[in-house]
């Protein structure tokens, strides 16, 4: 167990890699981050599937949005015809 003021070992110098991390990261990004294997399975997938993909991975190109507490005055009411919107959306 490490106990603080240990002298006998340093450990991983601060910035190095961890071997074992890197090779594991390496080896997850080739499984889950092949284009060519994600393309082809794209293509495969029906509109519902990708968009579900697109979904869990907007949250990680969007920002999150944050409720406030100020009370939104003068707002207007407002309403979306889902039938004419995706009346409007193409699926290739």
């Amino acid at each position: 167990m490490f106990k603080i003021g240990n002298n006998h070992s340093l450990g991983r110098p601060k910035g190095s890699s961890n071997k074992t991390t890197a090779e594991t990261k390496s080896l997850l990004s080739d499984v889950v981050f092949n284009r060519e294997q994600f393309t082809n399975d794209w293509h495969n997938m029906n509109a519902h599937e990708r968009m579900e993909i697109r979904i869990k991975l907007a949250k990680y190109l969007v920002p999150e949005a944050k409720l406030s507490d100020t009370p939104i005055e003068n707002h207007e009411e407002f309403s979306i015809d889902f039938k004419e919107l995706l009346n409007g959306i193409s699926f290739k």
